[in-house]
Formats: structure tokens, sequence, C-alpha cells
């Protein structure tokens, strides 16, 4: 999908983990600043639903910085909206590609599983070009300030764990907290 207006353009797409990683650590990509809480708790809601393949994450939103969102594989990108998703999953593929100390077969095998299921998937990005840094803020608050009301409201529907209650029935869950620092 693409819309066009005299000086900005738009494009919807999808970007393979292994090439969202690598664009990220080649330093094409501008984060916002992290809450690293906040990167946290999607690394463990990632990792818990992965092996179901049931993660369901927003589009990521950025501004293709020089150029048009047709060539946005070669230019760099300023996040919008979807930095704490990013670091997340840049963050969760690191680990997985760590052999833990004292890994059995069965973990090494499960954890090569998970590795696999994140490398194979791609996430949605919607791409803007010619947008003024002005443009691009609104943007941020307009789709945060409305991504609140709908936590709030899911908050109240689902019966959420407490704040720091770790899934203890996913191995990898506990692995995670333990290499995380802080944890």
């Amino acid at each position: 999908m693409n819309t066009h207006n005299k000086n900005n353009m738009h494009s919807m797409t999808f970007i393979p983990v292994p090439e969202l990683t690598h664009l990220f650590s080649e330093g094409k990509i501008k984060l916002r600043e992290v809450c690293p809480a906040h990167v946290k708790s999607l690394k463990h809601y990632i990792l818990n639903n992965l092996e179901q393949q049931q993660v369901f994450l927003s589009p990521l939103i950025a501004h293709v910085d020089e150029g048009n969102v047709h060539e946005w594989k070669k230019e760099n990108l300023s996040m919008i909206d979807g930095s704490h998703r990013i670091k997340a999953i840049v963050q969760l593929n690191e680990i997985l590609k760590l052999k833990s100390q004292g890994e059995d077969l069965y973990q090494k095998r499960e954890r090569e599983a998970l590795l696999n299921i994140l490398e194979d998937s791609a996430i949605p990005i919607q791409l803007y070009s010619g947008l003024p840094l002005k443009n691009q803020n609104q943007l941020y608050l307009d789709i945060n300030a409305l991504e609140q009301q709908i936590s709030s409201i899911k908050k109240s529907l689902s019966g959420k764990k407490k704040k720091g209650q770790t899934d203890r029935s996913n191995p990898w869950t506990i692995s995670l907290a333990r290499q995380e620092p802080g944890a």
C-alpha cells in the first residue's frame, strides 16, 4: 500500500527478523529512548508465546530519513513507534543464540527451535518519508495516547498477573530472567 502526496510518501511492508537485527546492528535504525522494564516485559511476552507462534505485535512505524520509502533498506530509519519491540526482539535473538552453561541436549534443541521460529518471523513495518520532525513526534504522541487507553481496558478485562510475577512453566523464561541485569 502506497500513498503519495506532494511532500511525503507512505508504505506498509514486512521486515524479516534477521534483516531487522542486521539493520539494527549496522546502526541503520535510530531508536527512541526505551524503558528497560518495558523491553524485559516484551521479551517475556514474545518468549512465552513464540513456541505456539502466537506472538502478536503491532506494526513498527519508522521514518526514512533520506530518500523515499521504496529505497528504505538502503537508508537510515528513525523509529516513530516500535523502539521497545525492536530492542526486545534484538536482545531475545542474541540470548537465544547463546548457549547456557549446563544446557542439556533437550534444552539446546528447544533453544534452537525457538531461535528458528523467531528468525523465520517477519514484523510489519509502516514507513513514512518527508515528514517534518514535528509531525513525526505528533504521530508518536497520538499512537501512544491511544495505545495507553487500549492497554488499560485490556488489563481490566484480562486479570493480568501481578507485576514481577514470572511464568515458571517455561524454562526459557527462567533462564532469560537469570541473564538480565537486575533480574
